[in-house]
């Protein structure tokens, strides 16, 4: 039965005899197709049928299913305020729904269009007694009409209360969200929420804080960081979690950290920490000894800090890079150091680093080596064109396609001909970025691909080529036209005898180089 035929069902007299009736188990059949098929918005339809006996109960039971479907809270509105209720209907509920039942209707008639009934189902939430509707009371504080909103206000004061602790914190997302829309000043009402939770509850916030998700430890940890004490929980707790803003705000009380949390600050693995930590200890006077051992760190941010607070020689940057290379140490700071100091005269010791165990290490000194010595990275990065490593092999593509020499181009073809199927792909990058007429006949070959993955992909980028031609002021020389037609003759006819796409996507291609 489709949800159309139940709406015709229910609205029919509830009878066992005659067309125009509907039996009981009809009826509790079509709710049921209604709560499994049907979406948040069927609720307004079945309103009405909330004071129908023998059904309302399963009708109730119904609303609630679909309530449950709205996973949005920015999509409660749009499907629950036109629901047709009343005041009256609101006292009805409280005489025959209870329980859960009882709660989703007070939370949709919170949602509702009428500010009186509004008004009326947050009176009614305000003593429920349910935690869930600390989310609905929070919603309406921010309403258009002050009454609501006054009425929400008082209302949540019910459930400033430690049994609705769990609650209140699990709603502090959706509380820092309402702030949002400013149509209420809202800062005293959540200072005191918050310092109900973070201060005269704050043992039950630090025994639960690492259950919370992010978002929730933020907002907790940046109001309860206002007034740490020296070895306080808090801090010990802050440092030892995953998320480096939270970690950050223990800079704030340096002066407390003892020595061991202060070195586990400038080994954060976070460089925004570390870098904070350097900061606080530029006044101090091992600063200068300290900096130092970090002029090669993985952050280009600490790095160039450390420079500038040393004021050394470019030579003498270049030669601490070096030594660090030599003995193995902080390899990738060391490579993107030399770089970025531009000692040219290292780049035959950067490129030793292309045979290096670790894949990160090749790929940073390619980088490297890009900025240090072209011709050199143009000879490794052809060599590495096809390796299986896929950072490495990207990098040696993002510089390659900006020096399409035709030894590129012959590597690129050969690759894309007798390659594994990832080297494949990246090679239709490739020519997808050098972009010209050079590479027209090679993604039209790439159409034809016997794996479909490579077909598809060089359809794209076939596509992509053709809106980018317009902008190719020059016309294919002889040899390159001659290769594109032959090129496309045969790709046509595979196109015909195989249907790849629906469409044969080099139907027209001929516009852009007769």
């Amino acid at each position: 039965m489709e949800i159309g035929q139940c709406f015709i069902e229910l609205r029919k007299p509830t009878g066992n005899q005659g067309a125009g009736f509907a039996s009981p188990e009809a009826k509790l059949q079509a709710l049921s197709i209604i709560a499994q098929n049907g979406n948040p918005g069927y609720i307004w339809h079945l309103i009405p049928f909330l004071k129908e006996n023998p059904i309302q109960q399963e009708v109730c039971d119904a609303i609630v299913v679909l309530f449950r479907k709205i996973k949005n809270k920015k999509d409660f509105y749009p499907f629950l305020k036109h629901c047709p209720l009343t005041k009256a209907d609101l006292d009805h509920y409280f005489r025959y729904f209870q329980g859960e039942q009882f709660f989703t209707l007070l939370a949709i008639a919170s949602l509702n269009g009428s500010g009186f009934v509004r008004e009326r189902a947050v009176e009614m939430l305000s003593v429920s007694g349910d935690p869930k509707a600390i989310q609905f009371l929070i919603y309406r504080m921010a309403d258009w009409v002050s009454s609501v909103r006054q009425a929400a206000l008082l209302g949540l004061t019910n459930y400033r209360k430690p049994e609705f602790l769990g609650a209140l914190v699990e709603n502090l997302e959706l509380l820092d969200w309402i702030q949002e829309v400013e149509r209420v000043d809202l800062s005293r009402f959540y200072t005191a929420m918050m310092n109900f939770i973070t201060r005269q509850n704050r043992a039950y916030v630090l025994d639960h804080f690492t259950e919370y998700p992010d978002k929730l430890r933020i907002i907790l940890a940046s109001y309860m960081a206002r007034d740490l004490g020296e070895g306080t929980r808090e801090i010990e707790l802050f440092m030892q979690d995953r998320h480096f803003q939270i970690r950050m705000l223990v800079l704030d009380h340096f002066g407390k950290l003892s020595p061991e949390n202060t070195g586990r600050l400038l080994h954060d693995k976070s460089a925004s920490v570390r870098l904070q930590a350097l900061y606080r200890l530029k006044n101090s006077p091992e600063f200068e000894a300290l900096i130092r051992n970090y002029l090669a760190d993985s952050s280009a941010a600490i790095r160039n800090f450390a420079r500038f607070s040393l004021k050394l020689t470019r030579p003498q940057y270049a030669e601490i890079y070096q030594e660090n290379l030599r003995q193995n140490l902080q390899i990738e700071g060391s490579l993107w150091g030399l770089a970025e100091v531009k000692a040219l005269e290292s780049a035959s010791l950067v490129a030793g680093f292309l045979q290096h165990e670790k894949a990160r290490v090749r790929k940073m000194a390619l980088l490297a080596l890009i900025k240090l010595d072209e011709e050199k990275a143009f000879s490794l990065a052809l060599e590495n064109l096809d390796s299986n490593q896929p950072g490495l092999r990207n990098v040696a593509i993002e510089f390659l396609a900006g020096m399409p020499r035709e030894e590129v181009l012959s590597k690129a073809r050969r690759c894309f001909r007798e390659g594994k199927r990832t080297v494949q792909l990246s090679m239709v990058k490739l020519f997808y970025k050098i972009g010209g007429w050079n590479v027209l006949a090679d993604l039209i070959e790439g159409t034809i691909h016997p794996d479909e993955g490579v077909r598809n992909l060089s359809l794209r980028h076939l596509q992509a080529w053709k809106k980018r031609a317009v902008t190719l002021f020059s016309r294919p020389g002889p040899d390159e036209l001659e290769r594109i037609r032959e090129s496309l003759k045969m790709a046509q006819k595979a196109h015909q005898e195989n249907q790849y796409f629906r469409e044969n996507p080099l139907t027209g291609l001929e516009f852009y180089f007769r």
